[in-house]
């Protein structure tokens, strides 16, 4: 039973890595850059919040 969601996962990961691979090298590294920066901004909002 706890086997479903592994399976979800793999499929969606799939999918997604199939789409991702369709489409143009440009769009790829903009997506890239693009969750970068909200990674990088997310992590810079939470550092500034720790931080008294």
């Amino acid at each position: 039973m706890d086997r479903w969601p592994n399976l979800l996962i793999r499929e969606t990961a799939r999918t997604v890595r199939g789409a991702l691979g369709s489409w143009p090298r440009t769009v790829r590294f903009c997506l890239m850059m693009a969750v970068m920066a909200l990674v990088l901004v997310s992590a810079a909002f939470t550092l500034s919040h720790l931080t008294p």
